[in-house]
């Protein structure tokens, strides 16, 4: 095996074992905000979440944004629109601060 190269198998593996995952046990428990940034782009994540979004609003600690744009690395993709949006999300969060 070249170690300079990812076997295809491992990259499959990490990826059905990432997309399997649920955080819902934590998302129930945790009590500090927590935000989701949605975009158009990440159809496979869209796909996952499409399962729990109707759980994930009920938690009143998870709040779902939507960007119009963009994909997984939406940060990267679109930064200044991605900065807005955490702009966006942090100001919100000041009422839980002190």
């Amino acid at each position: 095996m070249d170690n300079n190269k990812t076997e295809p198998y491992a990259i499959i593996k990490s990826h059905q074992l990432l997309g399997g995952y649920s955080y819902m046990d934590v998302l129930r428990t945790i009590e500090l905000p927590v935000t989701l940034i949605q975009t158009p782009g990440d159809k496979d994540i869209n796909k996952a979440l499409s399962k729990v979004t109707n759980r994930l609003n009920i938690l009143p600690t998870v709040t779902i944004e939507t960007m119009n744009k963009g994909g997984h690395v939406v940060n990267m993709e679109l930064p200044k629109a991605y900065n807005r949006m955490v702009e966006k999300i942090l100001r919100k969060g000041d009422r839980y601060a002190g």
